[in-house]
């Protein structure tokens, strides 16, 4: 927990210093050479994209040199004590690797389904807004209701087994080590 937090600190001081020396070069810009882009794209830069890049990829980056570094002390401190339990570890750990390998395109093919229907959800849901007196008086709000649970359930099941499959390959070396 201790790592979490120190990480999770790192990363936010990574974001403050870098957000605010991007304000400082923004507010260096003449006069002359602003305009309105600047304002809402500055602003689209330093609030949105800053905090999905810093909260998501550099906090990915430091999870995978974290474990990497744990996995190294604990390779290590396995040799050290019995190799031949790492060369049983080292088994298995190129069959979970293979593992990955084969499974890496069905993540790839849930990963597009996923997208499609998070757009098609999306999409179905603008509609019911813009479109509800329409649904109401011509009484497709049923079928429209079972067209959109549909879609989001397709979703919500891609996304739970993603996720769970996500953990297994750490699940299953935390179980082994």
């Amino acid at each position: 927990t201790a790592n979490i937090f120190f990480q999770n600190y790192f990363i936010q001081r990574v974001k403050y210093n870098f957000r605010r020396r991007f304000l400082k070069k923004l507010s260096e810009i003449s006069f002359l050479g602003y305009n309105d882009r600047h304002s809402t794209y500055g602003h689209y830069l330093i609030e949105g994209s800053t905090e999905h890049t810093f909260s998501v990829g550099l906090n990915g980056l430091l999870t995978i040199v974290s474990e990497i570094m744990i996995f190294l002390a604990l390779c290590s401190l396995l040799t050290a004590i019995n190799p031949h339990i790492f060369i049983f570890m080292s088994g298995l750990t190129l069959i979970a690797l293979l593992i990955i390998k084969i499974t890496l395109p069905r993540f790839y093919f849930w990963g597009k389904k996923f997208e499609k229907a998070g757009l098609e959800g999306s999409r179905r849901s603008l509609d019911f807004f813009q479109a509800f007196k329409e649904l109401i008086l011509l009484g497709k709000r049923d079928d429209f209701m079972e067209n959109y649970h549909k879609v989001s359930k397709i979703k919500a099941d891609i996304s739970a087994l993603n996720t769970s499959i996500n953990n297994l390959p750490r699940i299953f070396l935390e179980t082994f080590f």
